[in-house]
């Protein structure tokens, strides 16, 4: 063993790995940014204006658009229904034209015939995006969606695993000392990526912990050095069969 073996060794992830989390968090973030911008300001800009454009006489200013105005609207009043009483819920009308009186939201508008002072005929009229409550669905989907992926992100960061002279230390598992590897086997590593320690805690029964290339950077080295402490040559094989000691079996896959 070199004087360098001595040193601690910290392994972080794999950039591939960490590029992956990052692009998929990038990814459905602009998604839900988009579904979400034309859920609330670009769907409803459009119908506001198409609908601008079917009036007669059509409105000179930009039409007010009233979160409050949906379809439940003409559920909610019905024939009868004074006028005051949904200029109450609703605001004062945007637009008027003799006996129709329109109120306008992000769907659409809401057209009532009114006969004086109270409703005769209520109808919805949808905008050309009637898709509206759709759109902020599916973006606070993928709204949620990225969220665990910026979890997810934060966790493969924190990623480590540390080599000192105390033994092996691996986030999220337990501290292994070095009489408690039993044995290494890098037979794997060059082939399919990972590394094989044989462990036992205590009195427990031998399990195998497998480390995986992809999720720890620089496992050459760990084995090298793990061979060097332990006095190993660089094994490529399963080891032979262990004496078992009573007690609970263990297996314990290392953090993914």
């Amino acid at each position: 063993m070199t004087a360098d073996d001595s040193k601690t060794l910290v392994l972080s992830t794999t950039s591939e790995r960490k590029l992956r989390v990052v692009f998929a968090l990038l990814l459905f973030s602009a998604f839900a940014a988009y579904f979400l911008y034309d859920g609330y300001i670009g769907y409803p800009a459009r119908n506001a204006e198409a609908l601008r454009n079917v009036l007669d006489p059509r409105p000179q200013e930009v039409l007010t658009i009233n979160k409050a105005v949906h379809p439940r609207c003409v559920r909610i009043y019905g024939a009868g229904t004074p006028i005051a009483d949904i200029e109450k819920d609703l605001g004062s009308a945007p637009w008027r034209n003799d006996d129709e009186i329109r109120w306008f939201g992000p769907a659409g508008s809401l057209k009532v015939i009114a006969s004086g002072a109270v409703v005769k005929e209520i109808a919805w009229v949808w905008g050309p995006h009637d898709d509206v409550y759709l759109q902020r669905w599916i973006g606070f989907a993928l709204l949620a969606a990225a969220a665990g992926f910026g979890l997810q992100c934060v966790r493969v960061m924190m990623t480590k695993a540390v080599l000192d002279e105390t033994g092996l230390s691996l986030r999220g598992h337990r501290h292994i000392a070095f009489d408690e590897i039993l044995h290494l086997d890098a037979g794997q590593l060059g082939v399919n990526g990972w590394l094989d320690l044989q462990v036992r805690h205590g009195s427990h029964k031998p399990f195998t912990l497998r480390l995986d290339a992809y999720v720890y950077d620089g496992l050459e080295e760990l084995a090298r050095r793990l061979c060097a402490r332990k006095g190993w040559a660089m094994p490529d094989g399963p080891p032979a069969a262990l004496p078992e000691e009573p007690g609970p079996s263990e297996s314990h896959p290392a953090q993914r």
